[in-house]
């Protein structure tokens, strides 16, 4: 089981990020790390748990707006940071919980003297995939959402493409994945909980649906693209951002 955390707004996010990966950890902590996108796609990750993580974001840009986070428990590929997410090209960012069932045949599908798969995860075969959807569809949206009608499984995914860089993409199909208004902009996360503080209600994506998030707008669709409801059902935060730390001890 993996955390994913993100954020687009008009607010500076790297401490923001930092925080929720932090109220995620409980769901996997053998390597995670941190995508922001400032003028370039800026990656920091490490094996081991949050608290390792955070020395190192200093090489981050403290002024994006933009940006994901990633805890991982490992199931395809050994704890090590080349297979922590986020998995990332010189255009693209990637997060994912789950696991692609079809993995194996969409990277045989790959001509390996183009292609160069730097990881052993099924996640860094869907950043591929979509990258390749990109040479072939007029809006980036339509890429993405031809690559995840393509995927078998049980995933939440969140994906940063510079093409459009001032958006977020997240789908979903079985794992959760949950969107709050706050911190002048949207988050979203694994688990209501991590949005404590900084959200009052937050919505459930739906299976098999995609939302698109910038600055002040979040739309929402399902996989042939056709436009769902502008006003989702809210739920409310019922935790404050106290009620869900360690209490003191080591573990959660």
């Amino acid at each position: 089981m993996c955390g994913i955390f993100g954020y687009v707004g008009n607010e500076p996010c790297l401490t923001l990020l930092g925080d929720g990966l932090g109220k995620l950890e409980y769901r996997g902590y053998d390597s995670t790390g941190i995508m922001v996108y400032d003028q370039e796609i800026q990656v920091a990750k490490t094996k081991g748990r949050v608290s390792d993580l955070l020395p190192i974001t200093d090489q981050l840009s403290t002024q994006a707006t933009i940006g994901l986070g990633h805890t991982r428990w490992a199931s395809h590929g050994k704890a090590t940071v080349t297979n922590a997410h986020p998995h990332y090209t010189d255009h693209a960012a990637i997060v994912h919980n789950g696991i692609i069932e079809n993995h194996n045949r969409l990277r045989n599908e790959f001509d390996e003297s183009k292609v160069n798969f730097k990881s052993e995860t099924d996640t860094e075969v869907v950043l591929h995939v979509v990258e390749q959807a990109l040479t072939k569809f007029d809006e980036p949206l339509e890429a993405f959402a031809s690559v995840m009608s393509q995927l078998e499984g049980l995933y939440a995914i969140a994906i940063f493409l510079q093409a459009t860089p001032d958006r977020l993409y997240l789908c979903r199909k079985g794992a959760s994945l949950v969107i709050g208004e706050g911190a002048g902009g949207y988050l979203f996360s694994s688990d209501p909980v991590s949005l404590a503080g900084y959200c009052q209600d937050f919505i459930f994506l739906g299976d098999q649906q995609i939302a698109e998030l910038s600055f002040g707008t979040m739309n929402l669709y399902d996989y042939q693209l056709q436009r769902l409801e502008k006003n989702p059902r809210r739920h409310k935060l019922q935790l404050s951002a106290e009620n869900i730390d360690k209490g003191g001890y080591q573990h959660f």
